[in-house]
């Protein structure tokens, strides 16, 4: 956990629940192993995701975290391991 309290299962939870509501499916149905591109997801929304995701955590992202980090998954551990713990 962060000093933000903000920990990997949160950042991951919050991802899985955004992802969802774009996909119009239940969060459920979101496998938090599946590669990003395997969700169909416009590039654009992909962008206007991250964003909300700096907002959230008042931290800044590449603009790649999403290709370097393909999954939901992986991307929640480089948030909480990368750059919420400096």
């Amino acid at each position: 956990m962060t000093d933000s309290g903000i920990d990997q299962q949160s950042v991951q939870t919050w991802l899985v629940d955004k992802f969802a509501m774009r996909l119009e499916v239940p969060a459920e149905q979101i496998d938090v192993n599946m590669q990003f591109s395997d969700f169909n997801l416009a590039s654009v929304e992909a962008l206007l995701l991250a964003g909300e995701l700096e907002k959230w955590l008042n931290v800044e992202m590449q603009p790649t975290s999403m290709w370097y980090f393909p999954t939901i998954h992986e991307l929640s551990n480089h948030i909480v391991d990368d750059l919420l713990s400096h």
